[in-house]
């Protein structure tokens, strides 16, 4: 074997030897690696390469034994030493660490360097010296060679992570610094209000290669006048046909873009598809479909949509019709039928109809509350037909829906089936077919209401039963209505106040009625509120000042003192005769501290009252009352004593006189 290897031209086919080692029967590295280190310590470097590949396919513990035996001898020169060590790297074991590291010297030489080399392969480690060597070798000895592998794995990746964040970092920088500098552009153009060059510096920032000024300009856009945005709109259309300018998809590099696309580029063509959509018209349409068709992200073909939907033109009609299939995602499919809603074309009811009838799309209960709603704001009665079976579906949801675009449609043959609706289990359904049925307009459900508004359990519904009721504008249905003020809500009573007032405003001619009733059922605020409302209505000038006079009772009764004076002094031309509207007039002065006018009402009652009658007896104790009240205890106490002199006082006029005169001797005692 060695007179073979001492000659150049036997080498090949040892070396094929060597590759074919784990043939049946072929040699086997192992068992000449003694002469192989031989021939690799007395050989020139030609051989090194054949040598090595036999190595690699070696017994790595045997082959590293061999050679650190041969290492371990001193006299060998140094070239073969750094050739034995060169070799050790392709048997890589823990075991030559520490012999590698006691070879080292903290001098420069090319075994030092063969050493460090080696080291690196085997243990994945760079140090400058010895000393680092040993410390690392005292910490690590005791890990397989694998950890060490992952901790330089974890490492690298950490450095390319730190390099990539502080490449990101100075782009941030470099687009933060532009951002500026076009915002002070931006400043001055709109100081000068030059609209060419704010248009111009906005363009050029949208050829930018930064995402982060793409968005800046796209958020200035947005905050435009929309006539000079307008202007903007060619380059808009133009950056965002690039997206699909040879690129399959999303995530592939588009060199016409100017930058990688991706989760960036896609939010940037987000927010163009969004300022299309606000500033565009008829004409974009096609563009924004042929985007859609080209475009391979959810998340955009569904801003189209949303954009077609803003846009609302008849045209994006046939194209999204195109997507109500059962192969479409279902969010895609919701937000087609929300644009078809906005855009309220009647070509699109067929397919609409068509597709809610569908058993697929009956089974889900998202998309068929999506199509019934919608086809409540179209508001044609071509769909009653369709969405009146959903009353009955056993889904809640859907129950809801079909009431409320129902009420919608506002059709009022449908309000025999709504009706049904009113002894569901679940209130919010009670409440949609209540407010459905007020919408409706047919009056023969008032009853239905009525019964709804007095003995439904859940307030919310019955309030919203007074706010239907009351949209008929029926004067036959405040009966209904007026026994409903005395609910426990006060939130009914508010929803059935309102309906009253709305139903007088509309029937005038029940306004005394109704303002008798409410005083009868005790609800005097309200009642006054409706004595002002005749008061004020032209209808009611012949009995003017006889209201005025029944509003300021009920003022008075509410200790309105100053209102009902003053409705009471309009109506004394009129009602100076009446004994009634004398008394209150009394009762107002005394209360405002009006006493001297008191007393003087007084006088005049009693100039016609006969003299010890029950009336007389009772003003003449008022004016006591006046005289103490006005401080004028003399005055007072003289009459007091008159009085008590009297033969035919009653009793309980005595009583009452005498009280005063001990309140008005104690004024007048020495304090």
């Amino acid at each position: 074997m060695l007179k073979a290897l001492s000659d150049p031209s036997a080498v090949s086919p040892i070396f094929a030897s060597g590759r074919t080692c784990n043939k049946p029967g072929a040699l086997k590295p192992d068992q000449f690696l003694e002469q192989i280190i031989i021939v690799l310590a007395e050989r020139n470097e030609s051989f090194q390469p054949y040598i090595f590949k036999i190595f690699q396919q070696a017994d790595n513990e045997k082959l590293t034994k061999l050679l650190l035996v041969q290492l371990n001898q001193p006299e060998k020169p140094e070239p073969v030493r750094q050739k034995l060590v060169k070799g050790l790297a392709y048997a890589p074991s823990k075991k030559s660490i520490p012999f590698l590291i006691g070879l080292l010297t903290n001098r420069k030489s090319d075994l030092n360097t063969e050493i460090g080399r080696t080291l690196y392969a085997i243990a994945y480690q760079s140090f400058a010296t010895r000393e680092e060597w040993v410390k690392w070798w005292e910490s690590n000895r005791n890990q397989p060679r694998e950890k060490w592998l992952d901790d330089v794995l974890v490492s690298y990746l950490e450095t390319i992570r730190k390099k990539d964040s502080r490449i990101k970092q100075l782009e941030e920088t470099i687009a933060s610094l532009k951002i500026d500098l076009l915002k002070m552009r931006l400043a001055e153009a709109r100081r000068v209000l030059d609209a060419n060059a704010e248009t111009g510096l906005l363009t050029q920032a949208l050829d930018d290669e930064a995402v982060a000024i793409k968005k800046y300009a796209l958020e200035q856009i947005k905050q435009m006048d929309k006539e000079q945005a307008r202007k903007l709109m060619p380059k808009l259309i133009e950056i965002t046909s690039r997206f699909y300018n040879g690129a399959s998809s999303v995530e592939a590099p588009n060199p016409t873009l100017g930058f990688r696309t991706g989760p960036a580029a896609e939010e940037i063509q987000l927010m163009i598809i969004t300022l299309i959509s606000e500033l565009g018209g008829e004409k974009e349409v096609p563009v924004l479909i042929t985007i859609f068709n080209n475009s391979n992200s959810a998340a955009v073909r569904n801003r189209i949509i949303q954009a077609l939907g803003r846009i609302a033109s008849p045209l994006a009609v046939p194209h999204l019709l195109t997507l109500l299939n059962w192969e479409t995602p279902q969010e895609t499919v919701l937000l087609v039928i929300e644009a078809l809603g906005k855009i309220k074309s009647g070509d699109a009811l067929p397919k609409l109809h068509e597709y809610l009838n569908a058993p697929e799309t009956q089974k889900n209960e998202t998309v068929c509350r999506a199509i019934i709603d919608v086809l409540g704001d179209f508001k044609d009665i071509s769909s009653n037909e369709v969405i009146v079976k959903f009353l009955d579906d056993r889904r809640q949801k859907c129950r809801w829906s079909a009431a409320n675009s129902l009420g919608k449609i506002g059709t009022p043959e449908t309000a025999p089936h709504l009706v049904k609706l009113l002894q569901d289990e679940f209130a919010d359904i009670r409440q949609v077919a209540v407010e459905a049925l007020g919408n409706l307009g047919n009056k023969a459900v008032i009853a239905d209401l009525a019964r709804v508004l007095t003995a439904d359990k859940d307030s919310r519904t019955r309030q919203l039963a007074a706010v239907a009721i009351g949209k008929f504008k029926d004067k036959e249905t405040l009966n209904a209505l007026l026994p409903a003020l005395s609910d426990s809500d006060e939130s009914v009573v508010i929803a059935v106040w309102s309906a009253i007032n709305g139903i007088l405003e509309a029937s005038p001619d029940s306004l005394p009625e109704t303002a008798q009733k409410l005083e009868g059922m005790g609800q005097i605020a309200r009642a006054a509120e409706v004595y002002q409302k005749i008061v004020n209505h032209p209808n009611f000038k012949d009995k003017e000042m006889e209201n005025r006079g029944k509003l300021g009772r009920l003022l008075i009764h509410l200790k309105q003192y100053k209102e009902a004076l003053e409705h009471l002094q309009k109506a004394a031309n009129h009602l100076a005769d009446k004994l009634d509207f004398t008394l209150l007039l009394i009762e107002c002065y005394k209360n405002l501290g009006m006493y001297d006018q008191a007393l003087h009402s007084c006088d005049e009652l009693l100039k016609d009252t006969k003299a010890e009658t029950p009336l007389w007896w009772n003003l003449t104790i008022e004016q006591v009352s006046l005289l103490s009240l006005k401080k004028d205890y003399n005055t007072a106490l003289e009459k007091i004593n008159k009085l008590l002199t009297a033969n035919s006082l009653p009793a309980d006029k005595k009583t009452r006189l005498e009280g005063l005169k001990k309140d008005c001797e104690k004024a007048l005692a020495p304090q």
